[in-house]
Formats: C-alpha cells, structure tokens, sequence
C-alpha cells in the first residue's frame, strides 16, 4: 500500500467515525439538524475512499478486485454507498448508519490484517466476467449489511428503544427492498461465477 492511498483511507476512516458520532448525538439528543451533516461527512468519507481504490488502481495495472485487503477495501466502501443512497431516500433512517458505518469500518480493518501488496493477476482472472462477478459479490454483500441494520432498527424500535428512529412499517419496507437487491446481486454474483468456470474448464 503506498503512502497516498494509506493517507486517503486514513482520512476517510476518520470521516466515517465521526459520522458515526455524528448519529449518536443526532439519535440520543434528537438533533434533526445533524443529519444533513451526517450525510455529507460520508459523502467526503466515500470520496477519499475511492479516491484510494484509484490510486491503488493505477499503481497495480487493474480493478483491485484480488486478495483480502483489495476485496475489503472494495467491500467495505459499497457497505457505505448503499448506506448512503438509503438514507438520501429516507432521512429518517439515519440511525441505521450506527450499524452500517461499524461494518464497513470493521470489513477494512480485517483486511489490513493481510498483506497489502499487490499481486499480478493469472490469465484467467483477466476477464470482464471476473470484475462483474466481484462487483456483484459487493453489491449483495451491502445489501445485506444494510437490510440487517433495518432489522436491528425494527427490533430496538418494537422493544421502545427506538427513539429517533422511524416507523417500522418504513424499516421493513427498505428492508425487504435491500434483501431483494442482494438477491439478486447474488443471483449475477453465482451465475457469472459458473458461466465463467464453465468457459475455464467445461
């Protein structure tokens, strides 16, 4: 990992915790005015994130799409993007970053604990197959995550712990959303997976 990109994900890291905060305060002093602010500090988050993948990209030739640390780093920031465009859709469902923004933090620090270093890619991974395959595998992985944050938001909110939070009807609506998207995502994420070993070895 080279130096500007180990600062650009610092940076983003950063970003993402004190948005975390950021929905602390906002869900246990009812602060309405912070979600704005919250949203635009994972706006900055996402983009020094992925301003880390491109360079990671250029310096290694192709998508950072191999390895634990690359897969964690791309996991990790679609766990926030689909955070994101949820809560540009509802708001009220800021809170959900408490779960969200923890996940993704955790996903790339479990990546740090490989090796960084690039390594060059086999003939049979120089396929657009392979990069549809690993986008897919994201997209369904932060669908997931999302729609297991809309259930934890439903279950404290059932229990009377839910201030701040909005209705359940509303949770369970994008959360059955979220989980129709990762089903389908994984959908992609098999079949392009088989196709592609299919082409391989018959």
């Amino acid at each position: 990992m080279s130096g500007a990109e180990a600062r650009l994900l610092s940076a983003a890291a950063a970003g993402y915790a004190l948005a975390w905060v950021l929905s602390w305060v906002s869900l246990v002093f009812s602060v309405k005015r912070a979600a704005p602010w919250i949203q635009w500090i994972l706006v900055a988050g996402l983009g020094l994130h992925a301003g880390a993948i491109v360079v990671r990209w250029v310096s290694i030739g192709h998508p950072p799409l191999f390895g634990t640390f690359e897969t964690a780093l791309a996991g990790a920031w679609f766990v926030l993007v689909v955070t994101l465009l949820l809560l540009r859709q509802a708001p009220g469902l800021q809170p959900l970053a408490l779960v969200t923004v923890p996940a993704a933090l955790l996903i790339g620090a479990h990546g740090l604990l490989f090796p960084t270093k690039a390594y060059p890619l086999t003939i049979s991974e120089q396929s657009l197959w392979v990069d549809l395959h690993a986008l897919a595998g994201w997209l369904a992985l932060a669908s997931y995550i999302v729609a297991f944050a809309c259930a934890v938001g439903l279950l404290v909110g059932l229990r009377g712990h839910g201030a701040g939070l909005s209705p359940p009807g509303l949770l369970d609506d994008y959360m059955f959303r979220c989980l129709s998207l990762g089903f389908l995502a994984q959908t992609v994420l098999i079949t392009s997976g088989a196709y592609y070993s299919f082409i391989l070895f018959g």
